[in-house]
């Protein structure tokens, strides 16, 4: 699945890692934040957890390109996720899919781990170094109630 980043994340830089670096991740149903502190205190970033799916063309493609939307290629699709998501659903006259339900997984999604993946991807970024790695911290949700408690395929 090809990823088309947007320009401005593509070329974010952050600073050289050092001992204690850590970021916060909260992966929800409705969006994706990411906080870490800097030397003014915690900046925060937020991702709509949220996509549709549109018929490939190279006119769509080329209005994704020119307004800077994330996408990626699937299945003869392009699939855009994030917060370009609701701006071209209204556009498109479509309704955004999410990949997350009650807090899970959503099992139902053909795209929700790789849409989870780059939507973290541009918001933590990748590691830095081998030798620096930074800390990650997130939750793991508890069972829906009402549901069985196993939750392996969301681990």
């Amino acid at each position: 699945m090809p990823v088309r980043k947007n320009p401005k994340t593509a070329t974010k830089r952050r600073a050289p890692a050092s001992p204690g670096d850590a970021v916060g991740l909260d992966l929800g149903t409705s969006s994706v934040v990411a906080a870490r502190q800097n030397g003014r205190g915690i900046h925060a970033e937020a991702e709509l957890n949220a996509f549709i799916e549109l018929p490939t063309s190279r006119f769509t493609e080329q209005i994704l390109h020119q307004n800077e939307i994330d996408y990626v290629r699937e299945n003869g699709h392009l699939v855009v996720y994030g917060n370009g998501a609701f701006r071209f659903a209204n556009m498109f006259n479509t309704e955004t899919r999410r990949p997350m339900r009650h807090g899970l997984v959503n099992a139902n999604e053909p795209y929700a781990q790789k849409l989870l993946e780059v939507i973290v991807e541009k918001l933590v970024g990748k590691p830095r170094s081998k030798s620096q790695p930074e800390l990650v911290c997130f939750s793991v949700p508890g069972a829906p109630k009402g549901t069985p408690s196993s939750l392996v395929y969301h681990e």
